[in-house]
């Protein structure tokens, strides 16, 4: 494909643009995915180090379901944004699990 693009006349601007780029989008678009997947589920470094403070800036979605459900002690709000957390992260993970089975369709094909 390289030589291809050098034949053809690309730049390297070119080149990386519209011959390397469209190959790392699968690779950058997994690593995102899983990226975002732990860190919407944070909870150990963020609650050890600030508590969530300060004024909830650290606050992840996992520490505001164990203030609602531990300090709080307000058990059901805190079960159903459990609840939501864990269908997003369904959600996504099946959309994970998706796009790698299209692009193991495509490789073989």
């Amino acid at each position: 494909m390289y030589d291809a693009a050098k034949v053809d006349g690309a730049t390297p601007l070119q080149t990386f643009r519209n011959v390397t780029l469209p190959y790392l989008r699968p690779s950058f678009f997994v690593a995102g995915l899983i990226t975002w997947m732990f860190a919407f589920r944070a909870f150990a470094i963020p609650f050890s180090t600030t508590g969530g403070g300060p004024g909830g800036a650290t606050e992840t979605l996992a520490i505001y379901i164990h203030r609602f459900g531990i300090q709080l002690l307000d058990y059901g709000f805190a079960s159903a944004v459990a609840v939501i957390l864990v269908s997003v992260t369904l959600v996504v993970a099946a959309g994970y699990v998706y796009f790698i089975l299209e692009r193991m369709e495509e490789i073989e094909v």
